[in-house]
C-alpha cells in the first residue's frame, strides 16, 4: 500500500483514519474490486448521468462538436489552409501558361528563351509543390488536430469521448456492416483503451494538477513552496 501516492494520504488525517482502517482488505482486493470501488467512489461526487450511450446525449454531444468544428479558431485556420492550397493552383496554372510559352520558344528556335522560361516554370512547380501546398497541408493537419483535442477536451465521459474519435481506428474497426464478433471484439478493444486509460490518470505526477489538489492549494491546505 505505500507507495508515492501513500504521502496524500498521510498529508489528510480524516481521510487517514478512515482508509487505515481497511488497509489489510484493500490489500487482499482484486483489480476488478478495485475499479468498482474507484467507480463507487467517483460517482458519490462526480457521477455524470450523460455517461450512458443513448441517442439524445449523442445528439447533444455532436452538437457541441459542430460548434467547435465552426469556431473562429477553427475557419480561421481553414482559410488558411484554403489561399494557401488555391495559391499553389494559381503558381501550377501560371507555370503551366509559362511552359507552354517555353515550348513555343523552342519551337521558333528560340532556345535561349525556351530554355529560360523552362526554368522558370520548373521553378514554379516546384515552389507550389514545396511551399505552398506543404504549408497547405500542415495547416490542415493542425486544424484537424486542434478540433480533435478541442473535441476531446469537451468529452466527459467514456461515451464522449468515444463519440469525439478517441477510440476511433483501433484494431477492431472495419468498413461496412459489422458481425456480432465484430461487436464483442469492438466491444472489447474500447474497454482495454479505456482501462489504459483510466489506469494512467491514476498512475502519473499530474496528480498536483488535479482538481482535488488545486483546490487544497487555493484553500490553503498545502502550502507552496
Amino acid at each position: 500500500m505505500e507507495n508515492e501516492y501513500f504521502s496524500y494520504i498521510e498529508e489528510d488525517s480524516s481521510l487517514h483514519d478512515v482508509v487505515s482502517k481497511y488497509f489489510p482488505e484493500l490489500k487482499g482486493m482484486s483489480p476488478v474490486q478495485i475499479e468498482k470501488l474507484i467507480f463507487f467512489l467517483k460517482s458519490l461526487h462526480s457521477y455524470y448521468p450523460k455517461s450512458e450511450n443513448h441517442t439524445v446525449f449523442y445528439g447533444e454531444f455532436t452538437d457541441k462538436l459542430e460548434r467547435i468544428k465552426n469556431s473562429q479558431e477553427q475557419l480561421f485556420l481553414q482559410r488558411r489552409a484554403s489561399v494557401s492550397a488555391m495559391s499553389a493552383m494559381v503558381v501550377c496554372v501560371v507555370s503551366g501558361m509559362v511552359l507552354a510559352a517555353s515550348l513555343v520558344a523552342f519551337f521558333n528556335g528560340q532556345q535561349g528563351y525556351g530554355v529560360l522560361l523552362g526554368f522558370l516554370a520548373a521553378v514554379g512547380v516546384f515552389f507550389a509543390d514545396g511551399k505552398l501546398w506543404k504549408k497547405s497541408i500542415l495547416i490542415s493537419k493542425e486544424q484537424d488536430r486542434k478540433y480533435f483535442l478541442a473535441s476531446i477536451r469537451e468529452a466527459k465521459a467514456c461515451n464522449e469521448l468515444d463519440w469525439a474519435g478517441l477510440f476511433a481506428y483501433h484494431k477492431a474497426s472495419t468498413i461496412g456492416s459489422h458481425s456480432d464478433e465484430d461487436v464483442r471484439l469492438c466491444e472489447y478493444e474500447i474497454g482495454e483503451l479505456s482501462a489504459k486509460l483510466r489506469a494512467a490518470l491514476y498512475n502519473d505526477e499530474f496528480f498536483q494538477y488535479s482538481a482535488a489538489s488545486l483546490k487544497e492549494v487555493e484553500s490553503g491546505e498545502i502550502k507552496s513552496e
